[in-house]
C-alpha cells in the first residue's frame, strides 16, 4: 500500500464534505456528524472511540481508506478486510497510516479553527 499525497488529498475532500453538510451541529458544539462510510455516525475527535463508544475520526479515516479502494496491497487488504468483519471499531494500523492520521488530524485541527469552532 502506498498512502501517498493522491489518498491524503482523497481524504480531506471527503472530510470536506463531511464538515460541509454537518456544519450547522459542528458550529452548535455537535461534533456527532453522520456518513455513509462504515458505521455512518462519528465523533470527530482525535480518539478511535468516545466515552459514549461512538467512533472517532481515525475509524472514520479508515472506513474512506476501506470503503475507497485506497488500500492497494493484497495482503493488507486481507488484514483490512478482517479487521472491518471482526472489530469495526478499531483500526488498520502501521507507520504508514500512522504518519497519514497524524498529518489530517493537524489539517482537521486548522479547518475546524479556521472555518467553525474546535
Amino acid at each position: 500500500m502506498s498512502l501517498n499525497i493522491f489518498a491524503y488529498n482523497h481524504i480531506i475532500d471527503k472530510l470536506s464534505t463531511i464538515i460541509k453538510s454537518n456544519k450547522e451541529q459542528i458550529k452548535g458544539g455537535n461534533f456527532f456528524i453522520k456518513t455513509y462510510y462504515g458505521q455512518g455516525s462519528y465523533l470527530l475527535q482525535k480518539t478511535k472511540i468516545s466515552d459514549e463508544g461512538i467512533p472517532g475520526l481515525p475509524v472514520l479515516i479508515h472506513y474512506i481508506l476501506y470503503e475507497d479502494d485506497l488500500y492497494k496491497n493484497d495482503e493488507q487488504i486481507q488484514e483490512v478486510e478482517k479487521i472491518v468483519r471482526e472489530h469495526p471499531k478499531r483500526i488498520y494500523r502501521s507507520p504508514e497510516t500512522d504518519a497519514l492520521y497524524e498529518k489530517i488530524f493537524l489539517w482537521m485541527s486548522t479547518k475546524i479553527k479556521k472555518e467553525l469552532v474546535w
